[in-house]
């Protein structure tokens, strides 16, 4: 879920918003930020989003937020502060076997 930033005073949200990626992987960790992703949108939005988690064998969501704040005009008054940018990159990789320690059977849900 990108803009997460937009959204982040929901606990479900800030829960993973606010928490920086471990130092390894988790595939624990991201079965829960995919479950609570999952019950945010299915609560919050159309169950057309959810379509491509339905259809995939195996997927991950995650609560993203590019630049972790908001434009005012053309600049960024707190900066630029990414957040969790590199979760759903590191899940494909863990998924696909190119994550060493991962288990790929083990991180999509």
């Amino acid at each position: 879920m990108n803009k997460s930033d937009l959204v982040r005073f929901d606990p479900s949200v800030d829960r993973w918003l606010g928490r920086a990626l471990p130092p390894y992987f988790d595939a624990d960790a991201v079965r829960a930020e995919s479950r609570d992703a999952y019950a945010y949108v299915s609560h919050h939005a159309s169950s057309a989003w959810l379509k491509p988690f339905d259809d995939c064998a195996h997927c991950t969501l995650h609560f993203v937020a590019a630049t972790g704040g908001q434009a005012r005009g053309d600049e960024f008054p707190h900066g630029v502060r990414p957040r969790r940018v590199l979760a759903p990159l590191l899940s494909i990789f863990a998924m696909c076997g190119l994550l060493p320690g991962a288990e790929p059977r083990e991180v999509g849900v």
